[in-house]
């Protein structure tokens, strides 16, 4: 709500409770229009990437985003950008609301770099009739993983103190939320402006479990020995980053015992409890710990064979089958 002379430049909700649905859904929305467009397909020329966001709001200041679905676009009147088909949007929003009567529309994404600051207040405008002050999410396929590159580049302090906050600003997504301000005395009308807001990642079990099948490279002819793939490249990137994790804090050792890095006590405590567990360890145990990892290499290339054997066999069975099944009359059956 304005209030004259006196803009709303904070947040009116504290908590925007954002899925991975919703990620998922806008980055392919984005990923299939923007397939088209490279094969030359006529209909995304005057189109761009515009959807809605469904959920539900849980408290007084609090907002769920569940799930988005995309809406097409014509060209605005006025501006003659892409704006929302307003008859798609209310059609696919009475569709939604037969399964998934408790949710509603809380805001609309967007694909761009940056907010534009006539051609989104349109967009957000339209809107109006649906929700009072709807969330805007900009999707900004241009920013990939730089930031967390720059956290592995920064030093081993920095580096073990990292919060999920600072992970997040990976993601390629900013929401929005619309604030108006009345000029006092000026004659001028109400004008409405964006300002960033957070968020934070919220996953029920299912969509953990769901997240994680999609996010492997799984394909119809699954098998163990994919599994067992997909296994050993976890593993590997797990040995890759811990190698990155003790690079980064041996420089910073090397820094704070030459005097050019201010020493934190919090991580040299940590750091010498590891050399001391280090040292701990006898000599013989080298030996007991390449007779586990040949155990273990022995019964992982063990239950391989056997799972390449059992295919065999059952190629050969239909094999058999097939053969006995053509020769019946000829005489010839083994």
């Amino acid at each position: 709500r304005a209030v004259a002379g006196v803009p709303l430049l904070t947040p009116k909700m504290e908590t925007y409770k954002l899925h991975p649905l919703v990620l998922i859904n806008v980055s392919d929305h984005h990923t299939r229009f923007a397939a088209q467009r490279e094969h030359g397909d006529p209909t995304t020329s005057e189109q761009t990437v515009l959807g809605c966001l469904l959920g539900f709001q849980t408290g007084t200041r609090e907002v769920e985003i569940c799930i988005s679905f995309e809406v097409s676009s014509v060209a605005d009147a006025v501006t003659g950008k892409p704006a929302f088909d307003q008859q798609y949007l209310t059609d696919q929003l009475a569709r939604y609301k037969q399964n998934f009567p408790k949710f509603e529309l809380v805001g609309w994404y967007c694909v761009g770099a940056a907010v534009d600051e006539v051609h989104h207040v349109r967009l957000h405008e339209s809107l109006s009739h649906m929700h009072e002050s709807p969330v805007f999410l900009l999707f900004d396929p241009s920013r990939g993983t730089d930031d967390v590159v720059t956290d592995q580049q920064r030093d081993a302090r920095q580096d073990v103190s990292c919060t999920t906050t600072k992970k997040q600003k990976g993601l390629p997504i900013t929401l929005f939320e619309p604030v108006t301000r009345c000029p006092v005395g000026s004659g001028l009308p109400p004008t409405t402006q964006f300002i960033e807001t957070g968020y934070r990642i919220e996953t029920t079990e299912a969509e953990r479990v769901a997240v994680d099948h999609v996010s492997k490279a799984s394909g119809a002819n699954e098998s163990a020995t994919g599994e067992l793939g997909l296994h050993a490249q976890g593993v590997v990137s797990a040995i890759e980053m811990l190698d990155v994790r003790l690079e980064l804090l041996l420089r910073y050792l090397i820094e704070v015992h030459e005097g050019t890095a201010e020493p934190d006590h919090e991580v040299l405590r940590l750091a010498s409890g590891a050399m001391a567990s280090a040292k701990r360890v006898k000599a013989g145990d080298g030996d007991a710990f390449g007779k586990e990892l040949n155990k273990e290499l022995d019964d992982a290339c063990a239950t391989q064979f056997l799972g390449t054997i059992t295919k065999a066999a059952a190629d050969f069975e239909q094999f058999h089958g097939r053969f006995n099944l053509v020769n019946d009359k000829g005489g010839r059956r083994f």
